[in-house]
């Protein structure tokens, strides 16, 4: 087994209006919530109660290699091991885990929170929807991927983080500042996108994973056909593999021994998510805070003479966490 992290840079960050804002905090006119918070407040009540003392908000936590290629460790993950639905595995496996600051999880004690729920931007398959991914051949999926209005194939979490335990961050989410996010998971077993060998543990590593991984090299075509007709490379994951167009074009249209330049990096199988860290600098290049949602908020500007007795009752269930049940 093998276990990876990923800390990235982060070149920006999606954070709409949230509802706890209490300079926007119309509760009276929904038109005061964006579409998207007004529905995750609604679904909040349905995953978990809510407590004054965390601040939940909803990140994204790691992207696939079909859509984000490797990360900035030069790490890929499939969008096939994100639907993974054995116990443990796959995206929901994210579901109950604890969150830390920095990857501090060897101890238990170290946590800051925890994550309520995760959720799948599942690919839109449209006219293949009666067939699963894994079984789709990679035209068909490049077919998919290029669909207008496709998903990004993205894991999002909803995480819970203690302020008794984190006042620096909690402060920071309260601000509107960005938090950034890195995902720690175990995974089976990895390839090479270079030369297609197979470790399911470090020490089993090729020299190029080993010594040379996130490094461009000089390879034969016929070694990436090689890796395509064996099921380690897929034609969609070349654009990140093969940079140059004309490489490509040889490799999948070609039948000439030409040099063409390669990217090294490990594609992970087998992903097993067992927590989630606020960092300093996320590896995922979307590895951020999309949205703050049922986090403490200040009450006394608020007029409360404006709004009817049933406004009032929504406000109360919704401060006070309803539970409706999934």
């Amino acid at each position: 087994m093998i276990t990876k992290t990923a800390e990235y840079q982060v070149p920006y960050v999606i954070c709409p209006t949230d509802v706890n804002n209490s300079s926007n905090a119309n509760f009276g006119n929904n038109s005061s919530w964006t579409p998207d918070t007004k529905k995750l407040a609604s679904e909040l009540s349905k995953i978990t109660k809510y407590d004054p003392d965390y601040r939940f908000i909803r990140v994204r936590a790691i992207g696939n290699l079909e859509v984000d290629g490797d990360n900035a460790n030069c790490d890929a993950f499939p969008y096939s091991e994100f639907i993974d639905e054995r116990d443990g595995y796959g995206y929901k496996s994210f579901i109950g885990k604890n969150a830390f600051r920095e990857h501090q999880s060897d101890d238990i004690n170290n946590s800051i929170g925890y994550l309520p729920e995760a959720y799948l931007n599942a690919f839109d398959l449209r006219q293949y929807a009666e067939r699963n991914w894994s079984a789709l051949d990679s035209k068909e999926r490049i077919d998919i991927l290029n669909f207008d209005n496709q998903k990004d194939g993205s894991i999002e979490v909803l995480m819970a983080i203690d302020a008794s335990r984190e006042p620096v961050i909690a402060r920071k989410i309260d601000k509107g500042e960005p938090l950034g996010v890195s995902m720690g998971t175990n995974i089976t077993h990895s390839t090479c996108s270079v030369c297609g060998n197979t470790a399911y543990f470090e020490p089993e590593y090729c020299n190029h994973i080993a010594y040379g991984k996130g490094a461009t090299i000089a390879v034969q075509a016929n070694q990436i056909r090689d890796n395509l007709n064996k099921g380690l490379m897929r034609e969609e994951w070349l654009p990140f593999v093969l940079t140059r167009v004309a490489d490509r074009k040889e490799v999948v249209n070609g039948s000439r021994n030409k040099i063409v330049l390669a990217r090294t990096f490990e594609i992970n199988y087998g992903c097993s998510f067992f927590e989630l860290s606020a960092v300093a600098n996320p590896a995922y290049t979307r590895g951020y805070q999309l949205e703050k949602v049922a986090s403490r908020m200040d009450y006394s500007n608020i007029n409360w003479s404006n709004y009817s007795n049933d406004q009032l009752t929504e406000i109360y269930n919704f401060i006070n966490g309803v539970v409706n049940g999934r």
